[in-house]
């Protein structure tokens, strides 16, 4: 049988190893296995020869299939496929097996010639696949959050033991628990805001405090019309808040020996108010109030600002507790000063400061250490309650602003002694004409009669020597007194 007749799909030209030489013994079996082979029709489908084992044993190795195909036997193992090198009769080309000897090699003969034989492979057999390279792992991105632990890995270095109960694991399961968050993405988050925009929020914010949505402004003018005198709140630069006396503040009872009229006493107070930063809701059209979006123009109420927080900070709650009580330390806006006090508004509440309470030394006129606008801590010293003819509840407050700073009278008194004379500087002249307080270098304060005519009596700000006289270090603050022996004016000196 020539090759030209043999059924193959596509030889595979496969370099075998060359086999040994034949010898005279394996000739004759060679003759043999062909007589045997001749006799007998050969089936289409011959059954697979299992292998000849040799008589010395072998290592152990790899599991190997073995088949026949085309009367080729083939051994295959996990990876490769090879052949035993078979001999090919050349009558009919029907393949025959070498022979082995003991020590497992083919016996062949010199003269005998080598012939390389294609490999036949079937294409429909199930062909090993391909190895494939392991795909490679994508590498996290920059801003992806990291994995959360699980929340029962969490609970255990926190509050879980073995005596906690179920329903307060159940709870702090939940608590735990990390809530999906929804994230807002623009288009261009670093933008810069356009008027339009400005404009939009500012709109929004006036419409939630229609509905008691506190705000804050700066008084920044004082202005009549047909309905009165009003304060007016540049919102943002956009809109202008009007607040008028009767939604400004609570008014005294008025007095013609200070005021031509009311008007006139609105008008006054309201411009020392000038620059105080104040609290207001937008009042509602159906009390009088609304935005005017065409003229950017709103009615605000401070009054009722000033109710939402003292209900909130002032009054006692369900259990009789409240956020500021007698002995708190807290922040205060200054509204309004004059020359002997200070008023404040903290909580929706305003508090009078009286002068001694400013300061441990003696003021004259508070305009020159406090301004409308600033922020200063006070202590809460009382609180009372009072209920008017209309059922409703307002507090009255009193607090202290020189407990807040250290009183550095006792330490400075300490150093002094009678018969000393130290420079100061006068501090106040109008504690009914009878006095001048002079404030040392060391921060003492030294009560002195006027002059009675020795020389010119001093002004506030002028630079004097002073004899101590007396120290008296139990009173609170210390007394001490003395006398002026000598005033320096600013351009000349007096002796």
């Amino acid at each position: 049988m020539s090759e030209t007749e043999n059924p193959i799909v596509e030889p595979i030209e496969t370099e075998l190893p060359k086999p040994p030489k034949k010898s005279a013994r394996a000739k004759k079996t060679v003759a043999e296995d062909m007589d045997a082979l001749t006799s007998e029709p050969i089936p289409e489908e011959a059954p697979a020869k299992p292998p000849r084992k040799s008589a010395k044993k072998s290592e152990p190795k790899a599991e190997i299939e073995e088949e026949e195909l085309d009367g080729i036997r083939l051994t295959r193992d996990k990876e490769d496929i090879t052949e035993e090198a078979p001999q090919w009769d050349d009558d009919d080309g029907t393949p025959l097996f070498f022979p082995e000897d003991d020590e497992g090699e083919f016996l062949l003969e010199e003269e005998d010639e080598i012939v390389d034989i294609p490999l036949l492979v079937d294409p429909k057999e199930d062909q090993p696949e391909p190895v494939r390279a392991p795909k490679a792992k994508k590498a996290p991105l920059p801003n992806k959050r990291p994995a959360r632990p699980a929340v029962e890995s969490r609970l255990e270095g926190n509050a879980l033991s073995v005596n906690t109960s179920t329903d307060e694991r159940n709870r702090l399961k939940k608590l735990f628990t990390p809530k999906r968050q929804i994230k807002s993405v623009t288009k261009d988050a670093n933008r810069v805001k356009t008027d339009e925009d400005l404009f939009r929020e500012a709109t929004l914010e006036l419409e939630r405090a229609t509905r008691g949505y506190i705000l804050s402004g700066t008084v920044s003018a004082v202005n009549t019309d047909r309905f009165g005198a009003h304060a007016i709140i540049i919102y943002k630069n956009i809109y202008k808040i009007c607040i008028y006396a009767k939604q400004f503040r609570d008014w005294p009872t008025f007095s013609q020996e200070r005021y031509e009229s009311e008007e006139d006493m609105y008008f006054k107070v309201l411009k020392k108010q000038i620059g105080a930063t104040v609290d207001f809701i937008v009042m509602r059209p159906k009390t009088g109030g609304g935005i005017d979006i065409d003229n950017r123009a709103a009615i605000g109420d401070r009054m009722a600002a000033m109710r939402i927080l003292c209900r909130e900070f002032w009054m006692p709650d369900k259990n009789g507790q409240t956020k500021i009580r007698t002995g708190s330390r807290i922040d205060a806006r200054v509204v309004n000063v004059t020359n002997s006090t200070v008023f404040v508004e903290s909580g929706g509440v305003e508090i009078k400061i009286p002068s001694q309470e400013l300061s441990w030394s003696y003021i004259q006129n508070a305009n020159q250490k406090f301004y409308v606008g600033q922020l200063i801590p006070i202590d809460v010293t009382g609180i009372r309650y009072i209920t008017g003819q209309d059922g409703n509840t307002r507090v009255e407050a009193q607090a202290s602003h020189k407990t807040t700073q250290p009183n550095i009278q006792y330490e400075a008194a300490r150093h002094l002694s009678e018969g000393m004379i130290m420079r100061g500087i006068v501090t106040n002249t109008a504690v009914a004409s009878s006095a001048v307080f002079v404030e040392l270098e060391n921060g003492a304060v030294v009560r002195c009669p006027p002059p009675n005519g020795v020389f010119q009596s001093p002004v506030l700000g002028d630079s004097v020597n002073c004899l101590i006289r007396r120290v008296k270090m139990e009173t609170n603050p210390p007394r001490i007194d003395g006398e002026i022996r000598g005033v320096l004016r600013r351009n000349s000196a007096m002796y």
